[in-house]
């Protein structure tokens, strides 16, 4: 830290600087006014902010943890000097975590009984599908019901004084390591306590905020927020998890990013979708002043790759027909192939297809779910190198920020173009917002996010001037449907083949 002061330079990466700003800006990193930000991989800023920004809780994990914290205390007392007054901020403490608990519980039963609850595949993504025992219910344009919201209320202020007491007892845990300030701890225990009472503070903090955000009502004008709730079955015990975030990061970016820093630029390989800057404009909130400037590929696209377009019979609205196509087509595509990159938007649809396909090709297959990711990339370098035939399966993490030059990549097969799930909280919150106000959701958010992971997941293809190959994509809609051609037109120049 003290190294930074006088640096010129200062890499960090985007969590930490989104981090700083979440707290105001200049308490971990220098203030965004004395600071001129360089932002790689710049297509990704929004959606990280939104995340830095969103806020969550299971109802019986903090009432568990609520027990934690005053048995914690307990164990504190002795350390602490008789006459200090950290004794009655402890004691304070264990009469706010009770009614804290029983509050919870109040809330608890109100969303238990009182919600329509959906079943898990609808919410797939936000709502971790791999539990299928999960149902998920979204408080539509996000406003919370006012039994609700008034015992939120109550939380709030609850947590407000149990943040005020922690912060009390961290300060004094501070002042202990100062061998020469008088405290309530010798320096050594403060030492000792300083780590638990930073992780309880940090928690309480979350805790507050998530709250704040449930007791807040929106801005009128703006985007509401996403509010939702996911009830979750374990083997043993039940529990319900509450979920907020923003709709957009873009005023949140504006009032703590560009209107603050003494300059930025923005870069990436897919800053643009459909041809244009205007998602990555919405998106980020980027000043009216901004300037844009789109510089062409050093790739010859159109000497050294193709893209095909077979045929389909299917439709990938009709996921089964879709999957049984693809268990057919790959076959013929995977023929006389190297190195190849299959790339699924479902990994139902993913784990379907290489169930159906031929024992000698199942045998090549490294899926994503078999290993870790830098796994999957060791094992297929390996097998090209020895000679032999390598296909990765991967999902949506495999579209990006994977490097396979020359022969370890000559195939890229892309299972359909990558659109988001339609009912995603945040995804369908955004849409509810924009027909509100008599916009076309798919067309001003779907197609291009779409437009600019199709374009990722394209130029996994030509890494070097020395790259060559082809990318497949089994997307009837490409071709048939009007936003099809908007797509393709904003992929890479390759040598179209219609098939």
């Amino acid at each position: 830290r003290k190294q930074w002061e006088d640096a010129d330079v200062i890499v960090a990466n985007h969590d930490l600087v989104l981090s700083d700003l979440a707290l105001g800006g200049g308490v971990i990193l220098p203030p965004p006014e004395s600071s001129i930000m360089v932002f790689d991989e710049a297509h990704h800023l929004a959606d990280k902010a939104l995340g830095h920004f969103a806020v969550h809780s299971p109802l019986k994990g903090c009432q568990s943890w609520l027990k934690q914290v005053a048995k914690v205390f307990a164990e504190m007392l002795p350390y602490i000097k008789p006459s200090s007054r950290l004794r009655g901020t402890i004691e304070e403490i264990s009469g706010i975590t009770k009614p804290l608990h029983n509050q919870i519980e109040v809330v608890y039963g109100q969303l238990d009984e009182g919600m329509e609850w959906e079943s898990n595949d609808r919410f797939g993504s936000m709502a971790n599908p791999s539990r299928e025992s999960q149902q998920v219910f979204r408080f539509t344009e996000g406003k919370i019901p006012d039994e609700i919201k008034l015992n939120a209320t109550e939380l709030q202020k609850l947590f407000v004084s149990l943040c005020r007491l922690v912060d009390e007892i961290n300060n004094d845990v501070i002042r202990a390591m100062d061998e020469k300030s008088e405290a309530s701890l010798s320096k050594e225990d403060g030492e000792r306590w300083f780590p638990v009472m930073g992780s309880i503070l940090a928690r309480t903090e979350a805790y507050l905020d998530l709250w704040r955000f449930f007791a807040t009502d929106d801005t009128e004008g703006q985007p509401p927020s996403a509010r939702w709730v996911v009830k979750k079955s374990f083997d043993n015990h039940d529990d319900i998890e509450l979920f907020g975030s923003p709709l957009m990061a873009d005023s949140l970016l504006y009032s703590r990013l560009w209107s603050k820093c003494y300059g930025a630029l923005m870069t990436s390989a897919t800053l643009t979708s459909l041809g244009n800057f205007h998602r990555l404009t919405n998106k980020s909130g980027l000043p009216d002043d901004s300037v844009y400037l789109r510089v062409n590929s050093p790739f010859n696209y159109n000497e050294v790759a193709d893209l095909r377009l077979p045929n389909m019979k299917s439709d990938p609205g009709d996921s089964v027909a879709h999957t049984e196509e693809l268990i057919k087509l790959l076959p013929i595509f995977l023929a006389d192939q190297k190195g190849s990159l299959v790339l699924f938007s479902s990994r139902k649809q993913m784990n379907e297809v290489q169930a159906g396909l031929p024992a000698d090709i199942k045998t090549q297959i490294i899926s994503q779910d078999d290993m870790s990711k830098q796994e999957v990339i060791r094992t297929h370098k390996q097998k090209i190198d020895d000679d032999e035939t390598s296909v990765i399966f991967g999902l949506a993490s495999f579209a990006e920020g994977i490097d396979l030059p020359g022969n370890y990549l000559t195939n890229v097969l892309i299972a359909k173009i990558p659109f988001a799930v339609p009912n995603d909280p945040i995804e369908a919150g955004l849409s509810e917002w924009i027909e509100s106000r008599g916009g076309n959701p798919f067309m001003e958010t779907t197609v291009p996010d779409a437009s600019m992971k199709l374009i990722q997941a394209c130029g996994r293809l030509v890494r070097t001037e020395n790259d060559h190959g082809q990318v497949v994509v089994f997307d009837s809609r490409l071709l048939k449907r009007r936003y099809g051609k908007m797509i393709l037109d904003s992929l890479p120049p390759f040598r179209r083949r219609y098939e």
